[in-house]
């Protein structure tokens, strides 16, 4: 179960985390900033495709990882010395990933019903982990660089903030008309965390939907003074926050396909 929590995790950091790059696609953040936002992805994607390449899933699934891998590696050696890598080419590595990540996920996860709602929540899954991983690095970034305009970071912080919005929205609807199979039954995902089974629940909902979006409020106003060192504390509790809301859904989506 470890491994396969921590293969689509990994996974979907490296094929998302470039679509950030679309948040700053009219004014790009200059200095060699992005150098680290494409050697990062490209370094998870590397181990995660290498280790998946060497296990026994199907040879398509196989070949469309190693088209995405290389379409990134290309993306990172032409892009590398310049200021940001165009929104066209990021789009396009993106959906590669993007179907070699459905791909991967229903071959891990052959026994779970209702495979393409979880592959679209698992996609918001990378997409938030991404974002809130982007937010933060960035706030860094302010620690180091003077003059750097505060609107890149309003606007990272609002790209993640409307993702969470989503996921929220998801999780509620899910928890009232989704359905489960538990014990040879079909329930209700609300009845379920109402047992002992899915009361560890509760800690992905809160920490990884619920608490980061309401201290992204917190950014939202603490950005009104320009206070982006304030900013950045707060991003890191937002990231941590993820991060364990993100392993809690992960692991009951693998063990009861519970997909929120």
């Amino acid at each position: 179960m470890l491994r396969i929590i921590s293969t689509l995790t990994f996974l979907g950091l490296g094929i998302f985390y470039p679509l950030c790059f679309l948040i700053h696609a009219r004014s790009p953040i200059k200095g060699g900033f992005h150098r680290f936002h494409l050697g990062m992805p490209l370094v998870m994607g590397g181990v995660v495709s290498v280790y998946l390449l060497t296990s026994d899933l199907a040879s398509f699934t196989k070949g469309l990882l190693i088209l995405w891998f290389f379409s990134l590696a290309l993306l990172t050696f032409f892009y590398w010395k310049k200021e940001t890598p165009q929104a066209l080419f990021i789009v396009f590595s993106t959906l590669l990933g993007l179907f070699a990540f459905a791909r991967t996920q229903l071959e891990l996860l052959p026994h779970l019903p209702f495979k393409e709602g979880i592959t679209a929540v698992s996609i918001l899954a990378g997409l938030i982990l991404s974002s809130s991983l982007h937010s933060m690095t960035l706030g860094h970034h302010y620690l180091n660089v003077r003059g750097l305009p505060i609107d890149h970071l309003r606007r990272a912080n609002n790209v993640l903030w409307t993702l969470l919005g989503l996921r929220i929205l998801w999780d509620f609807y899910f928890l009232f008309f989704g359905k489960m199979l538990y014990g040879g039954d079909k329930m209700t995902t609300i009845n379920f965390l109402m047992g002992v089974e899915g009361f560890l629940l509760w800690i992905g909902i809160c920490f990884g939907a619920l608490l980061p979006f309401i201290a992204l409020f917190f950014v939202k106003e603490i950005l009104k003074f320009k206070n982006t060192q304030s900013a950045t504390g707060v991003l890191y509790v937002v990231l941590v926050s993820v991060l364990m809301g993100d392993l809690a859904y992960k692991y009951y989506l693998v063990k009861y396909g519970v997909a929120l």
